[in-house]
């Protein structure tokens, strides 16, 4: 019966002349042994012949494999979706020309019925997605800046490679539940990053907070650790993301900076001499305690006045 139907093009006409996209209906050719050898084409909408490119030729009557042999390769798969009784779906290229189709086999007496949509533009977009992806993963990198999501409800927490490297862990697809950060920073730092995430959840407050990390060979490493809220369509808060900066070699290169300008306040400080620091404008920077009393005014309000309360209107000129 399933057969008689399928060679009815008529009936099949009818059936699926309303399906905008490209459509071929195909029955099995089958050897003495059963084996699926070729298959015949019953029926093909101007969809389907404009994809082979066949408008102007009439494929219903033809073995699939000779009228279009770069097509040969389906027929493996015709016979599973045959034998299983299951349709199949799948996204394939055409014919090496870069165009890519979403095709649904579906098993149909002895033969498929093969429904397709140009996906092209689709498979394009993903494609430049995952190239994007790429690149942000590199800047990601370059710039020592992690990202990470947390849903609070099964405490799934998802982080990008670089955030794995900051924490100085190989990528991998799980990153640590919440319940496991007490584990990854100082308990200091972690209390203020529970404390700040809880104000969000309750709030929907962004929050900004300085981290220490413990790496697991005891490193330390500094971060910045920024986060706002996720809410759904109907503006419930459902989860958190944010960024994580490593700030360790910049820290690094202030604490030294520190020291630095503490060391010259020691000598500037000691000298017998008074030292006395402006800027072009004439503005006072730097007071130490010999001009403090070569002046008479004491650094706190000496410094940010103009020069001239001590030298005179063209001291500015001098300078």
């Amino acid at each position: 019966m399933a057969d008689d139907r399928l060679a009815d093009a008529g009936l099949l006409r009818d059936a699926l002349g309303a399906v905008r996209d490209s459509v071929v209906v195909l029955r099995a050719i089958r050897d003495d042994a059963g084996r699926l050898v070729d298959e015949e084409i019953l029926y093909a909408n101007q969809a389907w012949r404009r994809e082979l490119g066949c408008l102007d030729a009439e494929p219903v009557g033809c073995r699939l494999t000779v009228a279009f042999p770069m097509l040969a390769d389906r027929l493996t798969l015709h016979e599973r979706v045959i034998e299983s009784g299951v349709a199949y779906r799948a996204e394939r290229p055409f014919n090496g020309g870069g165009r890519w189709f979403d095709v649904e086999y579906v098993p149909f007496g002895d033969g498929v019925i093969a429904v397709s949509r140009d996906a092209t533009t689709a498979h394009t977009a993903l494609d430049a997605l995952a190239a994007r992806e790429g690149e942000h993963a590199e800047a990601q990198r370059i710039a020592h800046v992690g990202s990470w999501t947390w849903e609070p409800a099964g405490d799934v927490v998802r982080w990008s490679d670089e955030l794995f490297r900051i924490f100085g862990m190989e990528p991998r697809p799980e990153a640590p539940s919440f319940a496991e950060h007490s584990l990854l920073y100082t308990a200091e730092t972690g209390a203020g990053l529970e404390a700040a995430v809880q104000r969000a959840l309750e709030a929907g407050d962004p929050f900004e907070v300085p981290l220490e990390i413990v790496r697991r060979d005891g490193a330390r490493r500094h971060v910045i650790g920024r986060g706002e809220v996720l809410r759904d369509g109907t503006g419930a808060i459902v989860g958190l993301r944010g960024t994580m900066a490593d700030v360790t070699d910049l820290r690094a290169v202030e604490l030294a900076l520190r020291e630095q300008e503490t060391r010259y306040r020691a000598v500037e400080d000691s000298a017998v001499d008074a030292i006395v620091s402006v800027r072009d404008d004439g503005t006072i920077v730097a007071w130490n305690a010999a001009a403090e009393r070569l002046f008479g005014y004491p650094g706190s309000e000496a410094i940010g006045q103009q020069i001239t309360i001590v030298m005179g209107a063209d001291a500015i000129t001098i300078v």
